[in-house]
């Protein structure tokens, strides 16, 4: 279990009250609906692949056989700088 807390403020006029949010992150999914929101649908799915997380939703990428061809690219280019 994934848990996110943000602080931050609220501004309401010309006062700024304190906020917490917080965010129960199950299985992974929001978090990969957060990065596909953020950085794409392509890293998402890289994310997805390289972490062989197959479940399919949000995106159908867990695996080498289900991945779009440019993801695979990717998360081999990843890979290969890495090493």
């Amino acid at each position: 279990m994934s848990l996110a807390i943000v602080h931050s403020r609220a501004q309401v006029g010309v006062e700024a009250p304190a906020v917490t949010v917080e965010a129960h992150l199950a299985n992974g999914l929001p978090a990969l609906t957060l990065v596909g929101l953020t950085h794409g649908p392509a890293v998402a799915q890289a994310i997805q692949l390289a972490i062989q997380y197959d479940p399919e939703p949000p995106f159908d990428a867990g695996s080498p056989a289900k991945a779009p061809a440019h993801v695979g690219e990717l998360v081999r280019a990843y890979y290969n700088c890495r090493s």
